[in-house]
């Protein structure tokens, strides 16, 4: 489901998805804002190949973030109508059982057949980074965090963690 839709001609073409919904299995997942910078000569082929496609305010889950492989699956296989090359991450949260990482940045690398390597996320301050890989049916991830406090507020300042493992049909 898509909310709005613009369309940019200069200087750089595109077109702007607003309060976007995608559903794959029985999650939904939604996306504040998409934009889509198409390859201006493949418009017209069969396939039509994106330079950059940017999604902005998200809210992933861990239990969303299990969907994504097959989100990717759909929209960047050998069969798909559509190609990008590059999937750039803004504005994106993450949470998991009350504890949320926050307006994080990143991108989204994928296999040379479309098929989904890795989501590495940044805070702004590069104090986290998040970097979360798909394995058959589970998610590899590493959280890592310089200088980081779990809340603004908080009274405790972690000089460096490190966080490792995997997420399995909604277990840690």
């Amino acid at each position: 489901r898509i909310g709005s839709m613009h369309i940019d001609l200069y200087p750089n073409p595109g077109l702007l998805l607003g309060d976007v919904s995608v559903k794959a299995n029985s999650e939904e997942l939604h996306i504040g804002e998409i934009h889509l910078q198409p390859v201006v000569e493949s418009l017209l082929s069969q396939k039509i190949l994106f330079r950059k496609i940017s999604l902005s305010g998200m809210d992933l889950s861990f239990e969303k973030f299990s969907s994504l492989p097959q989100i990717f699956r759909m929209m960047a296989g050998p069969e798909s109508k559509i190609g990008f090359e590059r999937v750039l991450l803004e504005k994106t949260n993450v949470s998991y059982s009350g504890l949320g990482l926050f307006d994080m940045n990143g991108e989204v690398r994928m296999t040379a057949g479309g098929a989904l390597q890795s989501i590495q996320l940044r805070t702004a301050d590069r104090g986290i980074t998040l970097d979360v890989k798909p394995f058959q049916q589970r998610l590899d991830f590493n959280l890592e965090g310089i200088g980081w406090r779990a809340s603004q507020n908080s009274p405790f300042l972690f000089d460096s963690a490190t966080l490792r493992g995997s997420f399995e049909n909604k277990i840690f």
